[in-house]
């Protein structure tokens, strides 16, 4: 609950964000996806968050993120597996087909995985695992600590596993316009 009012209390003092739902029911949005080893599962995300991006010219956009706060009690491979379940459900256009389209509109509906470690280290961890994935993962996932996102959650907190296999210390912010958000996306 932490995270939420964090986010919550930070997009509020905007005048551009707005959060049009953010559940912490993992039941409400559980979907089915296939994991590194071919095997079809259940994930149920900790959290689910639509924000409303308003321009300076009116025109809004939507942007959704599904959040994961690792607690430290789940192995490494569960938690890259777990990514991989995302990214699955992006592009076999699981997520499309929950939002009412086609599977083939599936790059009309991005969004973001933002994973919430107790520690740094556990981020770089996590990162270099789905580096070394058969298939990496280099953007769909965001990256930070705890303390980082009770402490400003829209700020440069968030590292891409590509920015960690780059060695740099290029952290990204959720208040970016929608092109550095989602531009990437299709290559994951």
């Amino acid at each position: 609950m932490d995270v939420k009012a964090a986010f919550v209390n930070a997009i509020n003092t905007t005048e551009q964000l707005a959060i049009t739902e953010f559940s912490t029911w993992p039941r409400l949005h559980e979907f089915k996806a296939y994991n590194r080893q071919g095997r079809q599962v259940l994930v149920q995300p900790d959290g689910y968050i639509r924000v409303q991006t308003t321009e300076a010219d009116g025109r809004s956009s939507q942007h959704t993120f599904f959040l994961e706060l690792d607690r430290s009690t789940e192995t490494l491979e569960v938690l890259t597996d777990r990514c991989h379940c995302y990214r699955d459900h992006y592009r076999s256009g699981g997520f499309a087909r929950c939002n009412g389209a086609s599977s083939d509109r599936f790059k009309q509906f991005p969004f973001r995985v933002l994973v919430v470690c107790k520690g740094s280290q556990r981020c770089d961890n996590i990162a270099e695992r789905l580096l070394r994935n058969a298939s990496p993962i280099g953007s769909q996932v965001w990256l930070t600590t705890l303390q980082e996102t009770i402490s400003n959650p829209l700020g440069s907190i968030w590292r891409k596993p590509r920015d960690h296999q780059a060695g740099t210390s290029h952290k990204v912010s959720i208040e970016s316009p929608a092109r550095s958000l989602f531009g990437d996306l299709p290559t994951l």
